[in-house]
C-alpha cells in the first residue's frame, strides 16, 4: 500500500505498530526500543511544529472516530452560534455606530465559514491516512486564509472609523451582545482546544485560536464600551482595540498559512512512502 503521509499508525486490535518510512529516510532499527518510542512520540500528523500545535498522540481507531464526531459537533454548534452573534453584532453596530462591533460581527461571519471547513475535514471517519492528511492540510490553509481576510477587513473598517472621527453611542446594547458572545466564544475555544490537542489537528487548533481571538475581541469590546459609556474623551479606543485584535489574528493566520503551504508543497514533491511493520507489542 502506498501513502504520502509521514505518520505512525497503531492497530491495537491486531497488536501491530506501523511506522511510515519515506524512501529518503533511514529505516527504523527495530532493535532500539527507545528510538521507536521517540519516533512515535515525535510524529505530528498535523504538520504544524510544536510551538503552534502539541504533539500528536497515537489513538485507537474507535477513539479517533469519536474525536472526529466531537469535532463535527463543535463545528456545527459554532456555525449556529456565530450566525446569531453576527446578526446581533451588526445590529449593535448600526445602533451604536461602533466600528469594533461591526468588526466583531464580520469576524463571526468568517468564523462560521471556518466551521464549514472543519465539518468537511472531519465528516468522513473512514478515509485513508493519505486522504486525511491531505484534507487536514487543505482545511488548515483555508481556515488560515479566512482568518487573514477577516482580520484585514476588520482593520480597514476600524481605521476608517478612526480617520473619520466616528464616535460610538448607545453602548448598553453593545455591552450586552459582547458579554454573551464572549462567554460563548471562550467555551467553544476550550472545547476545540482540548479536542485538537488530543487529535493533533492543525485545522481544529487554528479554528480554536480563531474562536479565542473572537472571545478576546468580545472582552475588549465590553471594556472599551464600558469606558465610553462614562467618558467620551477616548472615543478612539473602540476602533483602536479592533485594529489590535485584527493585527494579532492576521499575524497568526499568516504564520500558519506560510508553514502549511510549504508543507503542502513538500508533500506533493515527496517520494512515495510505504508502511513497514517494525515490531509487535
Amino acid at each position: 500500500m502506498e501513502l504520502e503521509n509521514n505518520d505512525v499508525f497503531m492497530n491495537t486490535r491486531q497488536n501491530w505498530i506501523y511506522f511510515l518510512v519515506h524512501p529518503q529516510d533511514d529505516v527504523l532499527d527495530i532493535s532500539n526500543e527507545d528510538e521507536i518510542t521517540d519516533s512515535c512520540s515525535n510524529s505530528c500528523v498535523s504538520f504544524i511544529d510544536e510551538t503552534i500545535l502539541p504533539k500528536h498522540k497515537n489513538l485507537p481507531k474507535f477513539f479517533a472516530q469519536r474525536l472526529s464526531r466531537m469535532a463535527v459537533t463543535l463545528a456545527a454548534v459554532t456555525l449556529a452560534v456565530t450566525l446569531v452573534i453576527a446578526s446581533l453584532a451588526f445590529a449593535a453596530s448600526q445602533t451604536a455606530a461602533s466600528a469594533a462591533a461591526f468588526g466583531f460581527g464580520f469576524d463571526s461571519i468568517f468564523t462560521s465559514l471556518s466551521s464549514f471547513l472543519i465539518i468537511w475535514r472531519f465528516w468522513s471517519i473512514n478515509s485513508s491516512v493519505s486522504e486525511i492528511a491531505r484534507k487536514e492540510t487543505l482545511a488548515t490553509i483555508a481556515v488560515a486564509c479566512s482568518m487573514v481576510v477577516s482580520a484585514a477587513c476588520i482593520f480597514a473598517r476600524a481605521f476608517q472609523s478612526v480617520k473619520g472621527g466616528e464616535r460610538p453611542t448607545e453602548m448598553v446594547f453593545v455591552i450586552a451582545v459582547a458579554s454573551s458572545s464572549g462567554a460563548a466564544y471562550f467555551v467553544l475555544f476550550v472545547a476545540k482546544y482540548r479536542v485538537a490537542c488530543r487529535m493533533g489537528s492543525a485545522a481544529l487548533m487554528t479554528d480554536a485560536i480563531d474562536a479565542f481571538s473572537g472571545g478576546i475581541l468580545a472582552l475588549t469590546l465590553v471594556i472599551s464600551s464600558s469606558i465610553l459609556k462614562y467618558s467620551r474623551t477616548v472615543w478612539f479606543l473602540d476602533s483602536s482595540i479592533a485594529m489590535a485584535i485584527a493585527v494579532f489574528s492576521m499575524c497568526y493566520g499568516v504564520t500558519v498559512l506560510v508553514r502549511m503551504i510549504a508543507v503542502y508543497r513538500d508533500r506533493e514533491m515527496a517520494a512515495t512512502a510505504q508502511y513497514y511493520v517494525v515490531d509487535k507489542f
